[in-house]
């Protein structure tokens, strides 16, 4: 038997969502679908039709079936723009079976001259012409109901920004013709009266300070209100880490006057958190740090960081206080106080460091900080003329920072797309039992595209250069050396496990002057948790400033990886392509987040 079921004319502005709502107990399409189109067209329709638990007992309840399933479906058609579609539902009298539904969707309908008619007292001129350019449909455009929708929300959006806060959205008109298989959108906006920006108000539970607050509102009292400045201060606030939630509001205006108060309601942050970071490896063994943080304390969107890290190579306890929009809007000062230990395989060295730096951002991605530095160590290293002779050092070393860092990326834990580059400068003068100055740079930029429509699987890699300028590698403290291998350089390797050293069967690195270092990934991710990575990790060390390229070193391997909500695990094992004597055949690396 067949039924033949024509188009309506009514515009279908609801996307159906309700069928895309599956249970793990529906296992079997309502219908089958027959329909030449696209891939997408057909996954939608699909997707519309939806599920059923229970197969048809008779052929009545398959035609039945079959009924509702092509109701969805063209339901489904018009939010595509086809209006005059034709679906003939098909019964196997024979055998009792799902229905297919025949579809010919017909001609697609287009967009035609998209307008907005305005509801009582109508903007300025300029805003009504940006307003219609920016719904952003063209004649000719698919009438596709989530089209017509977003350019709706980008009209009104284009009227809040230029000013007019209270604007509200009417009930829209939308023309389908059939004669010319158009669609003509009319969207109906009440404007209101154009509102200013005035004196902002601090509400909810909190500590902050309406002084600091002001100092970094990006408008003047009496400016044009605009959504832009309001998003841009609700922003600078959620930057500082030190608040819960973040809501901004128009308030009431003054008798006569269009400006109007802005109501910014904070919710502190838990007072003291606690946060704890454990990794491994099987040559550096286990690394765990606890860091215990205040935040608010004075009122300015502070935090007061406490950290200790304790490990088989390094050790530190650290303080550190921040103090965001520090004279400056998107400015932050940061001062930090610690006491540090560090028993590598090149030296051993314990002592206590000061830092103070200014970062100031220049976008959402990208920065650079300029600080200073002053350590003082007690330094013990192999001397580098007498074999098997160690040297005791106490110096003082002080440094000037320069960092310039832009992150385009999508994620800052587990990047899919997008790039990032840094580059530090640190000029440094040494005092003590060394005495010297020289000029460390640094530079690393990495790389990710997704190689498929869904980004499951991603290619990454990842290139750093440094050099030390103006001393040699007796004068400069082995601590201060530059060095490459482990898990953040090269994988396979031990840590500091590449380049010279101080003799042939010697486990002890010299350390360098130069290192040059690369990495590729190959990641994929089976599904939303767990994920596969192959990896290839090369560098070398040189003794002088200018890179060596003579003798670099390879290692490569496998990882898994799982999705914990914020970050992935990181598990990888590595081994080198090239084995120094006496190295580990291999190496594993446990930690959180992206190898880089």
């Amino acid at each position: 038997m067949q039924k033949k079921l024509r188009g309506s004319c009514a515009f279908a502005a609801l996307l159906i969502s309700a069928n895309f709502v599956y249970s793990s107990a529906l296992a079997d399409p309502r219908a089958k679908v027959a329909i030449d189109a696209d891939r997408e067209t057909i996954d939608y329709i699909k997707g519309a039709i939806g599920e059923t638990s229970s197969r048809p007992q008779s052929a009545y309840e398959a035609r039945r079936s079959g009924e509702v399933a092509a109701e969805y479906a063209q339901e489904a058609l018009r939010s595509l723009g086809y209006y005059q579609s034709n679906i003939t539902i098909e019964i196997n009298d024979d055998e009792v079976t799902y229905p297919t539904l025949k579809i010919d969707q017909g001609t697609q309908f287009k967009i035609k001259d998209p307008d907005i008619e305005w509801l009582e007292t109508p903007p300025d001129a300029a805003t009504r012409i940006d307003s219609l350019k920016a719904i952003g449909l063209n004649n000719g455009d698919a009438g596709r109901a989530d089209f017509v929708i977003a350019g709706e929300s980008r009209a009104l959006g284009k009227v809040l920004d230029d000013g007019y806060a209270d604007a509200t959205l009417g009930q829209r008109r939308v023309i389908v013709d059939h004669a010319d298989y158009s669609v003509h959108p009319i969207y109906r906006i009440n404007t209101g009266e154009r509102a200013r920006l005035g004196e902002i108000m601090l509400l909810g539970k909190t500590k902050t300070k309406i002084k600091w607050v002001k100092h970094f509102v990006p408008w003047q009292v009496g400016d044009t209100y605009s959504t832009e400045k309001i998003s841009e201060l609700q922003r600078r606030i959620i930057d500082t880490g030190a608040y819960d939630s973040v809501n901004i509001r128009l308030g009431d205006k003054a008798p006569g006057s269009n400006i109007r108060t802005i109501n910014i309601t904070l919710e502190d942050r838990a007072k003291t958190t606690l946060e704890t970071l454990i990794s491994y490896s099987n040559t550096e063994s286990f690394s765990g740090e606890v860091r215990v943080g205040r935040y608010n304390m004075f009122g300015r969107g502070d935090s007061f960081i406490n950290r200790i890290l304790l490990g088989q190579i390094e050790s530190r306890v650290e303080t550190t206080l921040k103090l965001p929009h520090f004279h400056k809007p998107d400015q932050t000062l940061s001062l930090s106080f610690g006491a540090f230990r560090d028993d590598t395989d090149a030296y051993r060295e314990q002592g206590i460091d000061l830092k103070a730096d200014v970062t100031r951002k220049f976008t959402r991605t990208s920065y650079w900080s300029v600080g200073a530095d002053a350590n003082y160590a007690k330094n013990r290293e192999p001397s580098y003329y007498q074999t098997n002779t160690n040297i005791d050092r106490n110096y003082w070393a002080f440094s000037a920072i320069g960092t310039y860092l832009l992150d385009k990326t999508d994620n800052i834990l587990n990047p899919k797309s997008g790039f990032k580059a840094d580059a530090t400068l640190e000029p440094t003068l040494i005092t003590g039992d060394a005495n010297l100055s020289y000029v460390k740079v640094i530079g690393q930029a990495s790389y990710y595209k997704g190689l498929d429509k869904a980004e499951k699987t991603i290619f990454a890699t990842r290139a750093r250069v440094g050099s030390i300028f103006g001393g040699t590698i007796p004068e400069i403290p082995a601590a201060k050396r530059l060095y490459v291998g482990g898990g953040g350089s090269v994988r396979g390797y031990k840590y500091q496990g590449i380049g010279p050293r101080y003799s042939d069967t010697s486990e002890t690195p010299i350390g360098g002057l130069s290192l040059v270092e690369m990495s590729v990934e190959l990641r994929h991710q089976f599904d939303n948790k767990m994920g596969f990575v192959a990896f290839v990790d090369s560098g070398t060390l040189g003794i002088h400033s200018s890179p060596s390229f003579k003798e670099f070193k390879a290692g490569g391997g496998v990882g898994f990886r799982y999705d914990l909500g914020f970050a992935p695990l990181r598990i990888d094992l590595a081994v080198p392509f090239d084995k120094p004597k006496g190295d580990p055949s291999y190496q594993i690396y446990i930690g959180v987040g992206q190898s880089f």
